[in-house]
């Protein structure tokens, strides 16, 4: 393999983890062509050998998504459901998301949060018990969430069913 020393870069060397050579980390000196291809040693000679670029893939996730959330046996128990949502500033969008993605993006600039003690001990519409009003499940959650009208516009919109997770 015969490769003017014009066609090559000036020798680099790796302490590993760039690349591979016959699948093993490849940790020493190598040059890399015009052709973006890479060759073991301080010069392309006939024993060197081509190696491969680590793609380190990285995996974006997308903080700002829906996440589905279910009451647990423990919060059956109480009766309440800590609901955590999260406002986009910018275009007002409301989603539900974890405690543990809520507390990663309650304090990045551009977001603001809430959180909601969800009524799911039933029953849920109101009731007259010897003519004294009982207010249901569902009404106490309007009432809670219409309270954040002011701290997230558009909470009153977001959610459908004030009833959901009512036993």
């Amino acid at each position: 393999m015969a490769i003017p020393k014009s066609k090559y870069s000036d020798p680099r060397h790796t302490p590993g983890k760039e690349f591979t050579l016959n699948g093993q980390e490849y940790k020493g000196w190598y040059v890399e062509t015009y052709q973006k291809r890479y060759y073991t040693g301080r010069t392309i000679t006939e024993r060197s050998q081509e190696i491969f670029p680590i793609i380190n893939q990285v995996v974006k996730i997308d903080l700002f998504a829906e996440q589905e959330i279910k009451p647990s046996t423990s919060n059956r128990l109480q009766g309440i459901l800590l609901r955590y949502l999260i406002q986009k500033i910018s275009n007002r969008k409301i989603i539900e998301v974890t405690k543990e993605r809520y507390d990663l993006l309650k304090n990045k600039a551009g977001y603001k949060g809430a959180i909601i003690e969800w009524i799911i001990k039933g029953p849920a519409e109101n009731k007259l018990y010897n003519s004294y009003p009982y207010y249901g499940a569902e009404h106490r959650n309007r009432e809670t969430v219409s309270k954040l009208e002011n701290t997230l516009p558009g909470i009153t919109t977001f959610f459908k069913d004030y009833s959901e997770f009512v036993e």
